[in-house]
C-alpha cells in the first residue's frame, strides 16, 4: 500500500460536494487553486459590502429617514397639440 492510498479516503467520499472539491483541488495546479481561493475571497467581500449597505438602508427606513432625498424630476412633460 502506497502512502497516497493510506491518506486518501474511500471512493464513496467522492460522492459528496466536499469530496468532489477535494479531488478537483488535488488534480489542479497550485496556481489555479490560489486563483480560485482569491476569487472566492473577493466574492465574499463583495457580498459583505452589499449586506452592510442593505443594513444601513433598512436602518434609515426604520428611523423614518428616506434612503434618498427626493429630487425634482429631470423630465418635463410638454403637450404637443
Amino acid at each position: 500500500m502506497s502512502r497516497e492510498e493510506e491518506v486518501s479516503p474511500a471512493a464513496d467520499c467522492a460522492d459528496c460536494p466536499v469530496g468532489f472539491l477535494r479531488d478537483v483541488m488535488r488534480e489542479a495546479h497550485p496556481e489555479a487553486t490560489l486563483h480560485l481561493v482569491a476569487a472566492a475571497r473577493e466574492l465574499v467581500l463583495a457580498f459583505e459590502t452589499m449586506l452592510r449597505a442593505t443594513e444601513k438602508t433598512l436602518q434609515r427606513e426604520a428611523e423614518g429617514t428616506p434612503a434618498r432625498p427626493e429630487r425634482p424630476a429631470r423630465v418635463r412633460h410638454i403637450d404637443i397639440a
